[in-house]
């Protein structure tokens, strides 16, 4: 009987680190990381992206974007 106590016991104490690590973890507001994410496309270039090869007439995704900045899809 002590057995099955003592593996509760160490399963909750288990949960209860991983509970204390996500507190500890830091958070960051979706906005923030949003904006993060947006900043860092417009300003890597993406090597994959040649200006050459990229009709800008016909690509009517390319009037507004910066040339070779990275995309998200």
């Amino acid at each position: 009987m002590s057995s099955i106590n003592e593996d509760k016991l160490i399963r909750l104490q288990h949960i209860n680190e991983c509970l204390r690590a996500d507190l500890e973890r830091e958070r960051v507001k979706v906005s923030v990381a949003s904006k993060s994410l947006i900043d860092f496309t417009l300003e890597t270039m993406d090597p994959l992206i040649h200006t050459s090869q990229i009709d800008t007439n016909q690509n009517p995704f390319t009037k507004n974007a910066r040339s070779r900045a990275c995309a998200l899809f």
